[in-house]
């Protein structure tokens, strides 16, 4: 069985709702490849999860990306772990803090 999975609009959503967050739109124009943020998957009526994704390419207000965390319920929504998505600015839901990165040394 084929699942329809859509990306939420979020940008469309909090306008509906009177909210403009400018700092989000600013936040959204510094992005660069390999920086993270959150979608919010959607798959039938009642399905969402939101969900980390690594950019790696951005182009004339298209972004596309990578999963890079994993699905409470991947049957539900057919992705694989590090699928391939494709989003607008107005589907960025939020940036992602960026995580330190694991220390270097020696093994213990």
């Amino acid at each position: 069985m084929n699942v329809v999975i859509e990306i939420e609009n979020i940008d469309e959503i909090r306008r509906s709702e009177g909210i403009d967050d400018v700092e989000l739109h600013e936040d959204i124009r510094r992005l660069r490849v390999g920086d993270h943020v959150h979608l919010t998957f959607l798959a039938g009526a009642t399905l969402r999860e939101t969900l980390p994704v690594r950019i790696t390419r951005i182009r004339a207000g298209q972004f596309r990306g990578r999963l890079a965390g994993r699905l409470a319920r991947p049957e539900a929504f057919g992705l694989r772990p590090d699928a391939l998505v494709s989003f607008t600015a107005g589907q960025i839901h939020s940036i992602a803090k960026p995580q330190p990165a694991p220390p270097r040394g020696k093994s213990k």
